[in-house]
């Protein structure tokens, strides 16, 4: 979504504003070490496995299960994961939030001879981040290039349970 405007203020000076938004980025969440055990994620390749979001603390094996409650604090908290609860995450189902920014312009005409005349502008970029840094600023989730953020990480196998076992 784009939006802008100008006005017209006296002594030939305009003020044009400039608001830009944009829907978040797209991404999966992931378990590194091949899980899936396709030969991708081993020995620096790509993590390309999604991951699986367990029901519970008994649907997954964690090296350290008092990180169960980390585990689910994230999953309860993120609607896509929270959605895919017993399930794979389907690539791609995450979104970051949605991303805005303001940019202002101040232009002021000054005449010359001859009928001509010498316009001098001033932009300002990310106005709103000039008055709390907080404010309008872009984030990412995950690498660049493939949208993927890993929040589990397969260390072992769990023989008993025929899973594996992760760390958070």
């Amino acid at each position: 979504m784009t939006l802008a405007g100008t006005l017209s203020l006296p002594l030939r000076v305009r003020v044009g504003l400039m608001y830009i938004g944009v829907s978040g980025n797209s991404f999966t969440y992931i378990a590194t070490g091949d899980p899936n055990a396709d030969g991708l994620g081993q020995f620096g390749a790509r993590n390309n496995d999604p991951v699986y979001v367990p029901l519970d603390a008994n649907d997954i094996t964690l090296i350290e299960p008092a990180d169960y409650a980390k585990l689910d604090e994230v999953i309860r908290s993120t609607p896509c994961l929270r959605a895919q609860r017993g399930q794979l995450v389907q690539r791609n189902s995450c979104r970051s939030g949605r991303n805005g920014r303001l940019d202002a312009r101040l232009t002021k005409v000054l005449p010359t001879t001859g009928g001509q005349a010498l316009e001098l502008t001033a932009d300002l970029f990310n106005v709103l981040n000039f008055i709390d840094r907080d404010w309008a600023r872009t984030f990412l989730a995950g690498d660049v290039f493939g949208g993927r953020v890993p929040l589990l990480d397969l260390v072992g196998y769990d023989e008993a349970n025929s899973r594996g076992v992760y760390s958070v």
